[in-house]
């Protein structure tokens, strides 16, 4: 499947692929495993422990620092949970972001809407269908909430306003697009395309799983429209999210236009999905900040 994405027709080959789509702890553990079994010669064995013990501690990768920005988003693909509801929210309120965007989480929308948040718990949540769920922290809300349907199968799109706690305002869009690597990528991101140039004035936060690797030509789409990928920005460790436990792929990736300036961006293991989650801290700048 990795190579189909890498070096099929749909994707563009580039020299740098295994540093920028795999994570090169796993990949030289494994190899230096295999060497050991082949010439039996201690050394590899000793290799391959420490560069398996160095991605264990790397795959945790640091959280972000309480405070800084206007907003602390999670992104969260939650692989359609049928059990352990109550243990996968608290997993995701963990450190108190925000915002939470989830994907494939109707089932635990469907909990939450009969048993509620916990205790002692201030949190409020949006389920615009879809599989598509957003929990807000007190004070932030999110209204005017649609969902689209792409034209492409399994591609979904849920947007609307956000309002942060100082007030500060801007357009958020949870993406889910099409996993299978048989079908082009070319018509489901013009179209994204499309829609992403009717978008409201004012900051815009794209964030999902777009299903493509962070260096995938069809980012294009999104690049050439003055978006900026939080992890090229301000990413820390490496840009993979999928498959737990070893990831490969950096396929959830949060977005932002000229109008939204990232200070942090992290990876970290989730214990009931076979996706990382990733936590983002935002400002907002006016529209006289405008970056450059």
């Amino acid at each position: 499947m990795i190579l189909l994405i890498r070096i099929g027709p749909r994707d563009q080959w580039v020299p740098t692929a295994l540093i920028f789509y795999t994570t090169p702890w796993p990949v030289l553990g494994i190899s230096s495993c295999a060497a050991y079994f082949l010439c039996r010669n201690r050394i590899w064995l000793i290799l391959a422990s420490g560069f398996l013990l160095t991605g264990v501690i790397l795959l945790r990768g640091p959280g972000p620092i309480a405070g800084e920005g206007d907003v602390h988003l999670k992104l969260w693909n939650a692989q359609n949970p049928v059990e352990n509801q109550a243990t996968i929210l608290r997993e995701m309120l963990t450190d108190q972001p925000d915002v939470v965007v989830t994907t494939d989480s109707g089932p635990l929308a469907y909990w939450l809407n009969k048993h509620g948040f916990p205790d002692q718990t201030s949190y409020s949540s949006v389920y615009p269908g879809g599989g598509f769920l957003f929990l807000l922290k007190s004070g932030t809300t999110l209204e005017d909430v649609r969902l689209i349907r792409l034209d492409q199968p399994h591609s979904r799109l849920a947007v609307g306003t956000l309002t942060l706690r100082n007030g500060k305002t801007a357009t958020l869009m949870a993406v889910e697009l099409d996993y299978d690597p048989r079908r082009s990528k070319q018509p489901l991101f013009q179209e994204l395309g499309a829609i992403l140039d009717t978008r409201p004035p004012g900051p815009m936060i794209l964030a999902g799983d777009f299903n493509v690797p962070p260096g995938s030509r069809w980012l294009g789409e999104i690049r050439k429209r003055s978006f900026f990928s939080a992890f090229e920005q301000e990413g820390e460790g490496f840009e993979v999210s999928w498959p737990m436990p070893i990831p490969l792929l950096g396929i959830d990736q949060v977005w932002g236009d000229s109008q939204v300036l990232f200070h942090r961006a992290t990876y970290s293991p989730a214990l009931h999905s076979d996706h990382r989650s990733m936590n983002v801290v935002i400002s907002i700048l006016e529209e006289n900040g405008i970056r450059d």
